[in-house]
């Protein structure tokens, strides 16, 4: 196997543009989501240190293990159906980032990850009585999903933290 850039370079949360990350952890059944800006304010104003992740030898990333509990977040569990989707070799990037790719976006279709909206009560007896009550408004929002296998509550069985990324290469030609 040839060894490609191990060059760490700014890549994650600090500088991507989404809104919402979510974060599959498929050791413990579970996807945590949050809006992206909180995780920013929580890396800025913590304290917490950045740790390295080392692959074959390699550091291949930098960033910050975060409580999971110090993110306003949702926690959902993935439905049975969907944790067939679990890879399992966890050494396997692409593997797994399908996969949880895979997970969000079938529970997204389901209606089963709350996003954020804006509602209005409808005070109009007009439009009450033509059978409108309240009126929501959803914004375009963009998705950063993060396959976090061992990830989540300690509880559950995971590290009791979320790695929020901020650094990393990619020598082994991961997609």
């Amino acid at each position: 196997m040839s060894i490609g850039n191990t060059q760490l370079v700014e890549y994650g949360i600090l500088n991507e543009e989404s809104d919402i990350r979510i974060h599959v952890c498929f050791g413990i059944g579970r996807i945590y989501s949050y809006e992206t800006m909180h995780g920013v304010a929580i890396i800025k104003n913590s304290g917490y240190r950045e740790i390295p992740v080392w692959q074959k030898g390699i550091n291949t990333a930098i960033g910050y293990a975060v409580p999971a509990d110090d993110l306003e977040h949702n926690c959902i569990k993935i439905p049975e159906e969907l944790m067939k989707k679990d890879p399992g070799d966890i050494s396997d990037l692409n593997a797994t980032g399908r996969a949880a790719l895979d997970v969000v976006r079938k529970m997204l279709i389901r209606g089963m990850i709350p996003l954020p909206h804006i509602t209005r009560e409808v005070k109009e007896k007009d439009m009450q009585l033509s059978g409108c009550d309240i009126i929501t408004i959803c914004q375009e929002l963009r998705i950063q999903i993060k396959c976090d296998y061992k990830g989540g509550d300690k509880h559950l069985g995971g590290t009791g933290n979320l790695f929020l990324q901020t650094k990393e290469c990619n020598p082994f030609g991961i997609h």
